[in-house]
């Protein structure tokens, strides 16, 4: 949700190129994501599942406020 909402304030607030803005976001959020995993798998910080669907979850979730923001235009 988080995501999403993220997604679309930043298509929101870029001057132009709206959905670029948000994918951008989108990579960097996936970039942590992964550093997550890899924490996570490292120093056993509990359960693996949560840090794994961030990482799937992190550009569907910036394309969709993204989307949302070139829809409501």
């Amino acid at each position: 949700m988080y995501g999403i909402v993220g997604g679309y304030v930043v298509a929101r607030l870029a001057p132009r190129n709206p959905m670029r803005h948000a994918l951008v976001m989108g990579i960097v959020g996936l970039v942590l994501s992964t550093a997550g995993v890899i924490a996570a798998t490292r120093m056993d910080l509990g359960p693996m599942w949560y840090p794994v669907v961030l990482l799937l979850t992190a550009l569907p979730c910036a394309w969709l406020g993204g989307s949302l923001r070139g829809a409501g235009r």
